[in-house]
């Protein structure tokens, strides 16, 4: 009889504990429609921030057509014409428009170029884009004056 008991009570625990929970009414629509939402919303913003970056910051917005004329590189629009080196100055002169004469020192500015270094035979100019080596240009003054400015890392002095 203590056996019986036993198995009974056995049973009513054991359907206690694997009974299935009632089911979870349906959620209005409304409410699907709104977790949908945010779902998506969350999934934009996940996306919208580059996964390879460390601080996953979201990629600036592209330059407008008027930055990026500002970001062109500096043109020498003057000559080397000669460098005169003296036991305690340095000297660089350009010509300039209008046939000016530049007298430089190094770290004066020409043309969007700080004047980085002036050696024997050729002048250092920097600008934020890097660094440029002009040489004096080659005959008279006439081919010194008619002479076009060397764009930027195209300097050729056999042919300048």
């Amino acid at each position: 009889m203590l056996a019986v008991f036993l198995v009974a009570a056995l049973v009513c625990i054991a359907a206690a504990m694997f009974r299935a929970a009632p089911p979870e009414p349906a959620k209005p629509v409304a409410d699907r429609r709104h977790h949908a939402a945010h779902v998506d919303a969350l999934v934009k913003e996940i996306l919208d921030r580059p996964l390879f970056n460390s601080d996953r910051s979201p990629a600036p917005e592209p330059p407008s057509p008027e930055e990026l004329a500002k970001l062109q590189p500096p043109v020498l629009k003057s000559h080397l014409t000669g460098i005169t080196i003296l036991p305690g100055t340095r000297l660089a002169l350009f010509v300039g428009d209008a046939n000016k004469y530049l007298s430089l020192k190094e770290g004066d500015d020409i043309d969007g170029f700080k004047l980085r270094a002036i050696e024997a035979d050729h002048v250092i100019l920097a600008s934020s884009f890097g660094e440029q080596i002009v040489r004096p240009a080659k005959g008279t003054y006439e081919t010194v004056k008619n002479t076009k400015p060397v764009e930027l890392g195209n300097f050729d002095p056999d042919k300048n």
